[in-house]
């Protein structure tokens, strides 16, 4: 079908002018509809007097007695009696909160008995899609709350207020204060990725929802509010929650977790009603962590705190959390506005809430608005319905979880002998040099994630806005008494924007040197609308309710990040234009789901039910896939047994239910087409491979229930069994990079849930004075994943054996077969069996299981909840206790303040003389001293395994309420009501230090752990309600209406590609070669982020430190990381998916374009090359030859094929761009070369960095591969155009920094080496000071001595020694890689070196040792300009920093003469690291040296030469032995055993060989792995760290 026929196109454009013109409609008929109130004087009258009485014949005081239609009324008295004068004729409405309303004629009107409405099987419940059905008839669970529930205690979020109220109903409120989003989860977990939160529905239409931010990283996050939070709970008359499938079967593929069914209050005929209702409480912390306050920070010589409380014990020390939180208070103040004829009925309210949080600063208000109107016209035939509902929202400060922007880091770690008021009040002071405030804290924010609390919250100050309105229309045209037509219409608008600002001075591993700002402005947009006919006939015994429709639901999404990308111009200014860089951006979302559906339900004798229900869904999301149109089916029978056979006395009421239905879960946009984007002015490359054969996930359930009523109906239970089953789970994996992509999707496996859900309540009126209601509710839940990978065309030995799911600490979430949702794996310590303690060995090291373990589940499985009311006279008493059993959660504050020294615990633990553990190798229980116990156990990355792990079972006071009524306080028929209220009191058993009823994130992985989370709190306040009845005011109400026009294109599809392809996206068609050649040339060593932060887990983080280059001051997961051999899983494979994403495949995609210029050809091989060897050399057998030519899986292949093709395509390279120079006549074309962002634009210079860069691989294999290494090293030096000699090879843009300023000057991650540091001073090199910063850099502190003096370092260069046992910040102020603030050779001026000029002489100078025909010379001439173009390189961009004086007066003649070596490493902070120098041959060239000394200078100062580029140097070490490196301490090796194939003192002595392949890998690319492992097998190698590469043959000659 053409899209431009299809009738929803005909619908976007004809939606205003529908609502405008039924708006004007309304209002003509507000005219006459809304004229004169009844005049009942006009007519002939009587008086009737009555009583009304509940069942048990004592009256209901306060009833409302209305006659119908009008507004004349009145109230009963204290004994129930009422009198009033209404026509003869008339209608009497007896209502009474609490009890199910009566009409009855005025004539027998005299006495009216109530019953309660005790939710029997008569009511009428308001089912899917706002259908009406009795009770008796459903065939399947739901759950009603009325309204009061939601406002006796009120929540600023009202779904909490849910809280232990429904069976089956799990509700987790974030830890991020007033307006916070709540996690719903009904009936368990379904889905693996997918969404698991319920739909919202508003009186009978979907409510947009939209996912927002949340907390997903142990770094915190920002939780950006959900739909629920936004309402007013005054304006709700009551919730019903349909939990299963069956109950929910109407939406489709909507409606997998359930549904939310909201009914809002709307007018009735009678006198127009008032209600105000203010509400007060006052908020207190209920569970902040206990802090130790006997033990202090280590003091220095200079009186600095250290950043740990590891010191002294002290007297009177400080509790900072006592002091930093405040009272919070919160007050909702509503009024309601209600009433109308027979013929108009209106609903007007206002709230305001105000809240003031528990942190200070933090701040909450909103504003709702709800205007609702109903006409009944043309003989009551046409019904239409009109409501809007605005919400103005507005945050400051809202709490956030994680260690980043947290004013509670500062808090709890807070030093117990510190001065905390100083901080408090002077969290700032005016900085005379820089003109501007700054921080001040105790330490040096940039060298940690502490900050001064008060900093954060006045100069990070954040603010969140949202302006919503919620707009719909129904029409109801009654076509006969059976049969009626309805259309309804759904407009749902919000905006939200978010704005924070970060002051210069603020912790540069958060902010830029002059401070940040960023602005987020998210617009969401959502359409629905349906059309419906209904039918309700009885035909003799046989009742028919049936339903046929189409529906439409189209969601829009816009965002905008104005981010300032780079740094401000000038500080704490903040917009856009005073930005370094433009870090903007924006996104569109659009979804499309149109509907066909129908359900019927026949009855036989009101006691035998049949539900069928069917429902065809089309979704946008399915564009681009055969699988656009699913359909879902349910069916359900139930039996009324009590009408059916005489059952005993006891019982009134038994019925019987069951029901089969599949329904869906909708998938996310554009993952069947995804595009590339735009970043910082240049394409950032689509990596995610298209879903074509995306289906929906299919949730199939089956329920079966009991409901009974008993007892004269004081005792109503019910009682569900459910099982559900959703299939076609979707995921999204991580692939394996050589396929081209770095992720995939397909649909696979069944997770299922099965469970009982029992809810009862029971009546009891003791007298007239003292009634006693009580309901409780219990679940019980039992999630298990039926099957996993379970993909036909997949071998089954090829399928994932898991699915995980980071987490915080070193956990993770994973889903195995036959385990359960929720699962979380960690690395457990060893635990001696006979004592039950944590085993050691005889080094202090805690001991680890080699493999991650189950620790628990997340999930609880049984949910109760108790809730009772007691009616005394005008007295109301309530509480609610509730209770989870099962399930962990996970508490990482606490580990975090045991690692720092400031919990209780390790005081504690200090006090007790230590922690007692078993020694492995003594076999005897013995003391640990805290501080080495703790500072292992709670490491942010490490493996704490079950000790962080709590039981989440807890038992608390959810809700106490006592209230007093006074009945016609201020007058006849209004009553005043105050209550006392409070909510979360105190837990009768909670075994987590905070509660684990609160989560830091709804994300599906954090639903139940704390990391510096807010505390949760109690409550205390006051509720006052009251309700007047107004005279002569409903033709006011009648004053307000707009309505809505339905139109609905139903299958039309023609559009759904537009839908779900991204308009800001780009599309490979309008990807150009210079896009791809500067996406590699930029990845080769860091990707186009904003921070150039790839790199450091690309290479420094390995290479950098296993070359002897740079040395780590962070103590990385607790100390223990790649630096001293613990090998980093999620570190070890940036630098293979980042070489084949964004090197090997945009060069492979150049080279297949079509008319490839020869130039292009060639410098795309050479870029090609570039990478790929860089990937190989760093973990050997490596998927490349296959790579990009698509498949899930990619083989491996080994070194020696990879270096032939390497070689192969140099020559092919460098062949033809040796004839495009020729027939150019040797001369560059720059214009060509445009996007050149390493040569120059000089066809010339990649002509001899190919030239070179063959002759660095022929070199590498010379040993492995004799006569390929000379054939092709003498044929590069034999090239007319030469090797690469007057120029470096390096990455420079302008717009993107050198990654070592981030991640050595702002990060502080990164220092020099001892082993950089002690070769250059033994040859008194001037490269050291030009290319390094000395101790006191950017004014940093002096290095601490083992005294705790300072050890008069400043100026001087001292680097540290690789695998030192970190200790915290003494490392900080060593000398770091030269990085100024503005310039240098580290920044923007001057970038990373790719391959530098020098490295061709002395690759020359090695080819002429070993004989080979490289050019002209002698080695030690070669050796010797090589040494003279290093000089002349540092000289030449050192010109341009402040370092320029070292080169200007070097002599490089003098230097070449110099006969000194390597001095000693001495370690001014720990001695234990000094160690003797392991070099010894000088700078002057050894002519009569042996060979071996020979190259052993060569390579040394060919190792100097290439600083700070790491991998090469790494390769050149490993190949050679040389320079010598110092060896890691042999007391801090911390190799696990999997990743070592011989002994710890052979790595010691050798280094690494290579990375190992990352369980991402050995996961998503399960074949190419195992074909990797053949290959080392082949050599008597495994996949260890220590296993040598097909180059690294342990000999030079």
């Amino acid at each position: 079908m053409n899209s431009k026929s299809c009738l929803n196109k005909v619908f976007s454009r004809g939606t205003l002018t529908g609502m405008a013109a039924l708006f004007l409609l309304s209002l003509g008929t507000t005219a006459f509809a809304a004229g004169p109130e009844m005049n009942i004087q006009a007519q002939q009258t009587m008086k009737i007097t009555g009583t009304v009485v509940d069942a048990t014949g004592e009256p209901v005081i306060g009833a409302t007695v209305m006659q119908k239609g009008t507004n004349n009324g009145t109230v009963t008295d204290m004994d129930g009696r009422y009198t009033i004068d209404v026509p003869a004729n008339a209608i009497l409405v007896i209502s009474y909160i609490g009890y199910t309303t009566q009409e009855v004629a005025a004539s027998n009107g005299a006495n009216v008995t109530l019953r309660e409405d005790n939710h029997s099987l008569e009511e009428v419940v308001v089912t899917a899609m706002g259908i009406e059905r009795k009770a008796k008839s459903l065939t399947y669970a739901t759950q009603r709350v009325n309204g009061d529930e939601l406002t006796r205690n009120k929540e600023t979020n009202l779904i909490n207020s849910l809280q232990g109220k429904t069976s089956g109903v799990n509700i987790t409120p974030n830890s991020s204060g007033a307006g916070g989003s709540s996690k719903i989860i009904i009936r368990g977990n379904k889905s693996a990725q997918g969404n698991n939160q319920p739909l919202i529905v508003i009186d009978g239409m979907p409510m947009n929802n939209p996912t927002k931010s949340q907390v997903q990283s142990v770094y915190g996050g920002r939780d950006g509010g959900d739909a629920l939070s936004n309402l007013n709970p005054d304006d709700i008359a009551n919730i019903n929650v349909l939990k299963g499938a069956s109950a929910s079967a109407l939406y489709g593929s909507m409606a997998a977790n359930g549904v939310i069914v909201i009914t809002t209050k709307k007018g009735s005929s009678g006198r127009v009603r008032a209600d105000v209702s203010s509400t007060t409480t006052f908020e207190m912390p209920l569970d902040v962590p206990q802090i130790q306050t006997r033990y202090g920070a280590a003091v220095s010589s200079s009186g600095t705190l250290d950043i740990q409380n590891w010191g002294k014990k002290i007297s009177n020390g400080v509790n900072a959390s006592k002091d930093f939180f405040r009272t919070g208070a919160t007050y909702i103040n509503s009024i309601a506005i209600s009433g109308g004829t027979d013929q108009i009925q209106n609903y007007a309210s206002y709230a305001n809430t105000n809240a003031n949080g528990i942190m200070p600063t933090n701040n909450f208000s909103r504003h709702n608005v709800m205007l609702k109107q109903t006409y009944k016209l043309l003989n009551n035939k046409l019904t239409i319905t009109a409501s809007a509902n605005a919400i103005v929202q507005k945050t400051k400060n809202r709490p956030r979880g994680g260690q980043y922007n947290n004013p509670l880091v500062g808090v709890y770690t807070f030093p117990a002998n510190g001065d905390w008021k100083e901080y408090k009040n002077n969290y700032e002071r005016y900085d005379n040099i820089k003109q501007y405030a700054v921080q001040q804290w105790y330490r040096d924010v940039n060298n940690d994630f502490s900050q001064n609390p008060y900093w954060i919250l006045n100069r990070e100050e954040n603010n969140d806005t949202r302006n919503r309105i919620i707009a719909s229309g129904i029409v109801n045209y009654k076509i006969t008494d059976f049969l009626n037509i309805q259309g309804r219409l759904n407009y749902d608008y919000s905006q939200d924007e978010f704005i924070w600002e970060r002051h210069a001075s603020t912790s540069q591993v958060f902010t830029n040197v002059n401070g940040d700002w960023e602005n987020a402005l998210n617009k969401y947009r959502q359409t629905y609308g349906d059309l419906m006919l209904n039918f309700n006939k009885q035909f003799g015994d046989f009742s028919v309710s049936a339903s046929a429709g189409t529906s439409f639901t189209d969601t829009y999404a816009k965002q905008y990040t104005l981010n300032a990308g780079g740094d401000r111009y000038i500080p704490n200014y903040f917009a856009l234009e005073n930005s370094t860089k433009n870090g903007s951006g924006q996104s569109i979302t659009r979804k499309r789901l149109n509907a066909v559906f129908g359900t019927a339900q026949i009855g036989w004798r009101d006691m035998l039910f049949l539900d069928i229900t069917g429902r065809n869904d089309w979704s946008s999301t399915l564009a681009f896939t055969n699988n656009v149109s699913y359909f879902y089916p349910s069916v359900g029978l139930t039996a009324v047994v009590s009408d059916m056979v005489k059952l005993p006395k006891v019982f009134n009421a038994l019925k019987v239910r069951g029901s089969y239905s599949i329904v869906g879960n909708d998938m996310p946009a554009y993952i069947t087409n995804p595009l590339h984007s735009f970043s910082n002015g240049s394409i950032s490359f689509n990596t995610k491979k298209p879903f074509v054969e995306m289906k929906p996930e299919k949730l199939h359930s089956i329920e079966v229930g009991l409901d009974v009523t008993m007892f004269d109906e004081r005792l109503d239970f019910d009682v569900t069994y459910y099982k559900t089953n959703n299939k076609n789970q979707y995921f999204e994996m991580k692939a394996s990079a050589a396929t081209g992509y770095s992720n995939y999707y397909f649909n696979a496996g069944d997770i299922q849930n099965s469970g009982i859900e029992f809810s009862a309540s029971w009546r009891q009126k003791f007298n007239k004075n003292f009634t006693w209601r009580t309901n409780f509710n219990f679940s019980y839940n039992e999630n298990k994943i039926k099957a996993l990978d379970n993909r036909a065309n997949i071998a089954k030995e090829n399928r994932l054996p898991y699915v995980n799911f980071s987490g915080l600490y070193g956990t993770e979430m994973r889903m195995y077969e036959g385990g359960a949702y929720g699962d979380i794996y960690s690395q457990m310590f060893k635990k001696d069996p006979s004592t039950g303690l944590i085993m050691v060995d005889d080094k202090g090291k805690i001991q680890y299981e080699a493999e991650k373990k189950l620790v628990g589940n997340q999930n609880a499985k049984v949910n109760l909840g108790w809730g009772n009311t007691f009616f005394y006279k005008d007295f109301t008493f309530y509480f609610l206790i509730d209770g989870r059993v099962g399930g962990k959660f996970f508490d990482w504050t606490q580990a975090s303040l045991d690692q720092t020294g400031s919990s209780k615990n390790t005081g504690d633990a200090r006090d007790n003389g230590g922690v007692d553990v078993f020694n492995t190798v003594t076999k005897k229980v013995e003391k640990m001293d805290a501080k080495t116990f703790y500072s292992q156990l709670g490491s942010i990355n490490g493996g704490s395994g079950d000790y962080y792990a709590y039981s989440q079972t807890n038992f608390r006071l959810r809700e106490v309420s006592l209230g007093y009524t006074w009945h016609s306080l201020l007058g006849n028929g209004r009553d005043l009501s105050l209550t006392a209220v409070a909510r979360n009191l105190f837990f009768f058993y909670k075994d987590s230090p905070s509660d684990p009823d609160v989560a830091m994130s709804t994300a599906n992985a954090f639903g139940s752990s704390s990391y510096y989370a807010l505390p949760s709190t109690r409550s205390l306040g006051i509720n006052v309600k009251t309700f007047l009845f107004l005279v002569g005011y409903n033709k006011y109400l009648n004053a307000f209406l707009f309505g809505a026009a339905l139109l609905t294109g139903t299958a039309c599809t023609g559009d759904f590609e537009d839908y779900n392809t991204n308009p800001y996206g780009i599309k490979d068609s309008q990807v150009a070669l210079n896009d791809l050649f500067n996406e590699a040339q930029l990845s080769i060593l860091y990707n186009q982020s904003n921070g150039n932060w790839e790199y450091q887990l690309m290479q420094n983080l390995n290479a950098d430190l296993f070359s002897g280059y740079c040395a780590p001051p962070s103590a990385f997961n607790g100390g223990v990381y790649n630096d001293n051999y613990f090998m980093m899983d999620g570190w070890n494979n940036w630098n293979m998916n980042y070489m084949l994403l964004h090197v090997i495949k945009p060069t492979t995609t150049i080279l297949k374009a079509e008319k490839l210029d020869e130039d292009f050809y060639a410098i795309a091989k050479i870029l090609k090359v570039a990478g790929a060897h860089k990937m190989v050399d760093t973990y050997g057998p490596s998927p490349y030859l296959e790579a990009m030519q698509g498949g899930t899986f990619v083989t491996y292949n080994s070194e020696e094929e990879c270096y032939t093709s390497f070689l192969k395509e140099l020559k092919e390279a460098t062949d033809q761009l040796t004839l495009w120079l020729d027939n150019n006549k040797g001369a560059d074309n720059k214009t060509r070369l445009a996007w050149d962002k390493m040569c120059g634009q000089s066809q010339k210079t990649w002509l001899q960095f190919g030239n070179t860069l063959r002759l660095r691989l022929a070199m590498r294999c010379a040993m492995a591969a004799p006569a390929l290494a000379k054939e092709n090293a003498e044929a590069a030096c034999a090239n007319k155009y030469g090797l690469l000699k007057d120029v470096d090879v390096v990455v420079k843009d302008g717009n993107i920094r050198n990654p070592l300023t981030l991640i050595a000057r702002d990060y502080n991650d990164c220092a020099i080496s001892a082993n950089y540091e002690t070769i250059l001073k033994g040859f008194d090199d001037p490269r050291l000071g030009a290319t390094v910063m000395p101790v006191g850099w950017g004014g940093k502190p002096d290095i601490v001595d083992e005294n705790g003096k300072n050890a008069g370092m400043i100026g001087q260069i001292k680097g540290i020694r690789n695998g030192h046992k970190d200790d915290g910040s003494s490392w900080k102020s060593y000398s770091i890689p030269y990085t100024p603030a503005e310039g240098g050779p580290y920044s923007t001026d001057v970038p990373m070196p790719i391959m530098n000029r020098a490295e061709a002489y002395f690759l020359q100078a090695e080819g002429k040792l070993r004989g080979w025909n490289v050019g002209a010379g002698t080695v030690q001439q070669f050796y010797e300009d090589g040494v003279r173009a290093s000089f002349a390189s540092v000289k030449e961009q050192s010109a341009k920093w402040t370092t320029a004086a070292y080169m200007e007066s070097a002599n490089v003649e003098v230097y070449l003469q110099g006969t000194t070596t390597q001095i000693d490493y001495v370690d001014p902070h720990a001695s234990k690291n000094n160690i003797k120098a392991v070099n010894h041959l000088p700078v002057k060239f050894k002519a009569t040296g042996s060979k071996e000394e020979q190259l052993e200078q060569i390579i040394t100062q060919k190792w100097i030469a290439g600083f700070p580029e790491g991998l090469n140097a790494w390769s050149e070490y490993r190949r050679t032995g040389y320079p010598h490196l110092f060896p890691i301490p042999s007391d801090n090796c911390n190799v696990q055993a999997h990743y070592l194939g011989g002994s710890t003192e052979d790595i010691i002595k050798i280094g690494i060989r290579r990375l190992p392949f990352t369980e991402d890998e050995k996961g998503a690319n399960s074949k190419g792995y195992q074909k990797a492992l053949e290959i080392l097998s082949a050599r008597g190698q495994k996949d260890v760290i220590d296993a040598r590469l097909w180059w690294d043959t342990g000999k030079n000659f």
